[in-house]
C-alpha cells in the first residue's frame, strides 16, 4: 500500500515539476511587444479612385478541410507534413491569382517559425509568388516558446501573426498592441493581440489607412473582444475626424451587428453585444457577404451541409468610402477554416 501512495506522490510531483519548468521557460522567453510608429521615405501616391482588397485568415495552413482542432472539441493538433505542404501550396497558388487583381492583401494566422507549420517562414514563402505586391510587413501576435498542450502531442513553439501586402509603398506604419487581458500564468501561453496599420498617401493630400486585424477568439475572450473593439474605435475615430479614409479588414471573431446568413440552417451565431456595437453611427459602415460564410467550426473535419458555419471576416469602412462590392470567395474551406473576402471600394 505504501508503494502505491509513493507512486501516486511521485507521479503528481513529476507532473507539477513539468508545469513549473514550462512556466519558467515561457516566463524567461516571454514576448513583450511594443507599439511602434515608423515613417518611410519612398511613399507611393495613390492616384486611382477604385481599389481592391483581399482578407484571408490562413489558419497557418494547418486547418484544411480534413482537419479539426483539439482546443475546439476536435482531436488534431497540426497536420502531417504531406497534407501541410499540399495545403500551403494551394494557398500560395490562390494568392498568386489575387496578386494581379488586388491592391492590398491582408492575411491573418501566418506562421513565421512554428512547430505546427514545420518551422517554415510562410510570409517569405508566399511573398516569392506575389510579384506585384511591392511592399510587405508583419506584426507578431503569437510568440510562445513552448505550448505544452495537448500533453500527448504538444503544439510546441509558435511564432505567428499578421501580414500585409500592397502594390504601394506606405507613408507610415503603426504596430499597435492591445492590453493583455489574461492573468499570470495563463497570459504566457496566449496571444498578444494587435493591429497592423499602414497609412498611404492619396492624391488629394489625405491618407488611406489600411488596418489588418485579428481580434480575440474563443468563448472565454468575450470581454477581451469588447475592450479591443472599443480601443480600435478610439484609434480610427482620430483618423476619420481629420477627414482621412479608413478600411479595417480581417478576422473579427464575432459577427457583424444584426447579422444573419441568408441560409441560417447551419449558421453558428457569434453575436455582438450592446456594449461593443460601437460603429453604428454616421462615421462608419460595415461591408460583408450575407450569402457565403467565411468561417467554419473546427470541432470536426469539414462536411458540406453538416458542419456549422459563420461569418467572422469582413470590413469596416469610413463613410467617405463608397463600397462597390464585397464577396466571400467560396473555397469550401478546402485549405483553411476561413474563406477569403474581397472588397472593391472607391475613395470619394
Amino acid at each position: 500500500m505504501k508503494g502505491f501512495f509513493k507512486l501516486i506522490l511521485f507521479t503528481l510531483s513529476t507532473y507539477l515539476l513539468y508545469w513549473i519548468i514550462i512556466i519558467i521557460i515561457n516566463f524567461y522567453y516571454d514576448y513583450v511587444p511594443k507599439n511602434k510608429l515608423e515613417k518611410f521615405t519612398e511613399a507611393t501616391v495613390i492616384n486611382k479612385d477604385t481599389l481592391k482588397l483581399l482578407i484571408w485568415n490562413l489558419g497557418y495552413a494547418g486547418l484544411g478541410e480534413n482537419m479539426d482542432f483539439f482546443y475546439e472539441g476536435g482531436s488534431e493538433v497540426y497536420p502531417n507534413k504531406n497534407y501541410y505542404d499540399f495545403t500551403l501550396m494551394n494557398i500560395k497558388h490562390i494568392l498568386k491569382k489575387y496578386d494581379t487583381i488586388c491592391d492590398f492583401i491582408l492575411l491573418q494566422e501566418v506562421d513565421f517559425y512554428s512547430k505546427r507549420s514545420y518551422y517554415l517562414n510562410q510570409k517569405k514563402y508566399i511573398k516569392k509568388n506575389l510579384k506585384q505586391q511591392i511592399f510587405s510587413d508583419s506584426l507578431v501576435n503569437y510568440n510562445v516558446k513552448f505550448l505544452p498542450l495537448p500533453l500527448k502531442k504538444p503544439m510546441g513553439q509558435v511564432n505567428s501573426g499578421l501580414v500585409s501586402f500592397s502594390k504601394y509603398n506606405p507613408y507610415l506604419k503603426f504596430d499597435f498592441y492591445f492590453d493583455q487581458t489574461y492573468s499570470f500564468p495563463k497570459k504566457l501561453f496566449f496571444l498578444d493581440r494587435g493591429v497592423l496599420i499602414h497609412g498611404y498617401l492619396y492624391k488629394n493630400n489625405k491618407f488611406l489607412f489600411v488596418i489588418n486585424i485579428h481580434l480575440s477568439a474563443f468563448d472565454d475572450a468575450i470581454e477581451a473582444r469588447v475592450k479591443e473593439i472599443n480601443v480600435l474605435k478610439e484609434i480610427i475615430n482620430l483618423m476619420v475626424n481629420k477627414g482621412h479614409y479608413v478600411v479595417v479588414g480581417g478576422d473579427w471573431n464575432i459577427n457583424p451587428p444584426n447579422f444573419k446568413l441568408l441560409d441560417t440552417s447551419l449558421f453558428n451565431p457569434v453575436y455582438y453585444t450592446e456594449q461593443n456595437n460601437e460603429f453604428f453611427n454616421s462615421k462608419f459602415k460595415y461591408a460583408y457577404d450575407s450569402i457565403t460564410a467565411t468561417n467554419r467550426m473546427v470541432n470536426e473535419p469539414f462536411i458540406v451541409n453538416k458542419t456549422m458555419v459563420s461569418t467572422l471576416d469582413y470590413y469596416l469602412c469610413s463613410k467617405n468610402i463608397n463600397i462597390l462590392s464585397v464577396n466571400s470567395v467560396n473555397l469550401q474551406f478546402k485549405h483553411s477554416d476561413h474563406n477569403p473576402v474581397k472588397l472593391m471600394f472607391c475613395l470619394n
